[in-house]
């Protein structure tokens, strides 16, 4: 059953900080709490300022609109990343080994390591969300359909055509209806519909065909 969350004026940001186990929104007036007792939420930071995107991995990030600037938090405030300082950010994604993804207008970049310089992926793609599976592989949700990071080398590899893509999203089969199934499988959404991508008996047919045209 989906219920209202009421006090987030223009939400549009949320991200789930697994460490803590605190829900956080972001909307046209700062950041806010969750809490599960009372479905309702507690003024956070950042008060007066519009949040772009929200991430939490160790630290607490968040992209401000419409500079589409990257802050941290840390010593209970918020300041810039000085390195993303001269760039703007539309997506950011850090992962379990703290390599750091973003994208923006231009492309999709990496940073292998804390301060050091990013390095091009891919230019000219529009992303809209990064994700993980439970393996830890990287996947970005494009315009045009689904993409994954190659760990071992600087490049992509499209796994799905998928037309106006909005986002992506993991679940374990047998999460949302009672089988026995461990496959895990692709929910993703569209501007009119949310989706999931089943498992198919020539899963590994089309896969192969995928990546041959890429």
């Amino acid at each position: 059953m989906c219920r209202d969350v009421p006090g987030v004026a223009g939400g549009y940001a949320i991200t789930w900080d697994r460490g803590n186990n605190y829900i956080f929104f972001g909307g046209h007036d700062g950041i806010y709490v969750y809490n599960f007792l009372t479905n309702s939420v507690k003024y956070f930071a950042e008060k007066g300022k519009s949040i772009w995107g929200l991430f939490a991995r160790r630290n607490f990030y968040y992209i401000r609109y419409p500079s589409q600037k990257l802050y941290v938090y840390k010593r209970k405030k918020f300041t810039m990343v000085p390195e993303a300082s001269k760039m703007e950010i539309d997506n950011f994604f850090v992962t379990q080994q703290f390599a750091i993804y973003f994208s923006n207008k231009t492309g999709l970049y990496k940073v292998q390591k804390p301060r050091l310089k990013p390095f091009v992926l891919r230019l000219g793609i529009n992303v809209r969300q990064i994700t993980y599976d439970v393996y830890g592989d990287i996947y970005f949700c494009a315009s045009d359909g689904i993409y994954m990071a190659e760990k071992r080398r600087r490049k992509l590899r499209k796994v799905a055509n998928i037309n106006d893509m909005f986002g992506m999203t993991f679940h374990k089969a047998g999460n949302l209806e009672k089988t026995r199934r461990k496959n895990y499988e692709v929910i993703y959404s569209d501007k009119n519909n949310i989706y999931i991508l089943l498992p198919s008996a020539r899963a590994k047919i089309c896969m192969n065909s995928t990546i041959k045209a890429t």
